[in-house]
This record gives C-alpha cells, structure tokens and sequence, in this order.
C-alpha cells in the first residue's frame, strides 16, 4: 500500500501537494523523507528482471514485482518483503542446483567438478559447460550429446577451445559412450 501511494504522489505530485491533506502529511519528517526518496528515484520501472538468473536484483524489485515472480514460480506470495526475497533467492539456489551436474573420479582431473548448463544447445539437448583451462588452453570442457559422422549420436565430455562449439573436429575428446537404450529422439535425459 506504501508503494502504491509513493506512485501516486510520484505520479500526481503537484496534485498531491495542492490538496488540503499535504499540510498534515508535510508535518511528519519520515514521511516527507519517504516521500522525497521516492520523487528522487522517480517513478521509473527499476531494471531489476533479467532472463539470467545471476543477474536478478530482487532486493531493487516492488513487493508487487517480487508476489508476480513468486506466482509465475508457484510458489507463496504471502508475506513481508524479507520473507517474499528470502523465498525467491531459496528458489533460485534450487534452480541452480538442477541446472547443474557434477562429474567427480574422472581420470582427468580437470573433467572433474560442477558443470553448469548453459545457453548453448546439441542435439536438441542442453550443452553443460565446466569454465577452464586444459594443457594451457582457455576454453570449457562440456558435457554434451551429438550425430557423429555415421549419424549415431553420442554423449562426450571434451574439452572445447574458446570460440568453438561443442561437437567439432576442434573439440578434445576425453569420453563418450551410446546413449541409454531409453535415450530417444526427445528430450530426455540419459546417463553417461
């Protein structure tokens, strides 16, 4: 409610100002501080949504904003604001961890680790990145799936120079293996 009248008086000042009220309103300093933060920020829409996860501000967003993120999450919408971010920085730490899969007693040391699924696509399947170096080489050993040559696909863990994408002639092949038996033409997962 706060917010919607700190809107309003953003929106309507000179209005607001000119009423009969503001006199009543001009006697509270907390308020008049309140009011005057929110003619500074002005009424302009914060940059606080952004399609990548790392790059949210949830603390800069409106209750109004943070109850809309919830919901499209299905999750609760009720609560302070505290409790409303804590819940949304929970569901992100989640969503992180399914976007994720970690690779450990790999005979080469640097396939080891947490691999993090990134934008990038192969075969109709998401390309999971591990951000590194190998023999001195920049670059990022990913976990993907891809049509070899003979048109079989496969699942590699390869080491892929900087610029490149995953499945070229470019990429180190650490492993690869068949895809499970259940592994179809959908977008299910398979195991390596």
């Amino acid at each position: 409610l706060k917010e919607a009248a700190m809107d309003f008086f953003v929106a309507n000042a000179h209005e607001v100002m000119a009423s009969d009220g503001y006199e009543q309103v001009a006697e509270s300093p907390a308020i008049m501080r309140e009011m005057m933060t929110a003619m500074a920020s002005g009424n302009k829409k914060r940059p606080a949504d952004s399609a990548d996860a790392s790059d949210r501000d949830y603390k800069r967003m409106r209750v109004a904003e943070l109850r809309q993120k919830l919901d499209e999450k299905g999750l609760d919408v009720d609560g302070s604001k505290e409790m409303l971010l804590s819940r949304l920085d929970a569901a992100d730490r989640e969503e992180k961890k399914k976007n994720a899969i970690t690779i450990s007693g790999a005979g080469i040391d640097e396939a080891n680790g947490v691999y993090k699924q990134s934008s990038e696509v192969s075969d109709g399947l998401p390309v999971y990145q591990l951000i590194g170096t190998w023999q001195e080489r920049t670059g990022s050993i990913c976990l993907f799936r891809c049509r070899v040559s003979t048109n079989v696909r496969k699942w590699f863990i390869s080491f892929v120079p900087d610029g490149n994408r995953p499945g070229t002639t470019e990429d180190v092949d650490f492993y690869s293996a068949d895809p499970d038996d259940d592994d179809d033409d959908d977008d299910s997962d398979a195991n390596l």
